[in-house]
């Protein structure tokens, strides 16, 4: 087995591992157990060869910022594994808001491509002079695209507020307009659910700022 895998299985071993010890802590102090996730996933980040932060800013990183503890959003929960699985359909951006590439095409907003690295055609698919794109490679960039976007709602800044028998979620703008009118579809999505927070009664609402709201 390579030095790869070894390393990433070495990774989530370390993640099963600081999860067991942080709930055996919850169960004595909510607090001591937020710290101990706190310190032990930085330290995971800064010093395991299997980290997703880039190697060059390993040497100066301090810690993610994470909110203090709050005892009223502790709770604890029973996960239902009985159920049915069900696929669901996510929305996305109007194709008109979708800014047009070199072929004519449009395609979703996606990060501006680094000074000095090679030209691609869609996000993480390098250009093969002579080879037609086919369907597995738009599956792939479409999957790149999805869990680009994902990863950017789920990293975003948001505030939380609870009251009127709710907690509301808050998220800032995103890096583009049409990520973030796809991820305020999926709020208006989430928010007609009336999911409520487990242990709670708090109905949980979501939405996005306006950018003037920033400012």
């Amino acid at each position: 087995m390579s030095g790869d895998r070894l390393d990433l299985l070495d990774w989530r071993r370390r993640l099963v591992d600081l999860c067991a010890e942080v709930r055996e802590r919850y169960r004595r102090d909510p607090s001591d157990a937020h710290e101990c996730w706190r310190t032990g996933r930085d330290a995971l980040l800064a010093g395991h060869p299997s980290s997703p932060l880039p190697t060059r800013r390993r040497p100066s990183f301090t810690g993610l910022p994470v909110a203090p503890c709050d005892p009223q959003l502790v709770f604890a929960a029973r996960v239902d594994t009985d159920v049915t699985p069900s696929a669901s359909r996510w929305p996305r951006a109007p194709a008109a808001s979708w800014p047009t590439n070199a072929s004519g095409r449009r395609s979703p907003d996606r990060p501006a491509r680094a000074a000095g690295a090679r030209q691609v055609r869609g996000p993480g698919l390098p250009a093969v002079p002579g080879r037609h794109r086919g369907p597995h490679d738009l599956r792939l960039r479409a999957g790149y695209e999805a869990r680009s976007l994902l990863h950017e709602a789920f990293t975003t800044p948001a505030d939380l507020h609870i009251g009127n028998g709710q907690l509301r979620v808050t998220l800032n703008p995103l890096s583009t307009p049409a990520r973030t009118h796809a991820v305020a579809s999926l709020c208006d999505e989430l928010t007609s659910t009336h999911a409520v927070y487990s242990g709670t009664d708090l109905t949980l609402t979501y939405n996005i700022k306006n950018p003037s709201d920033l400012a």
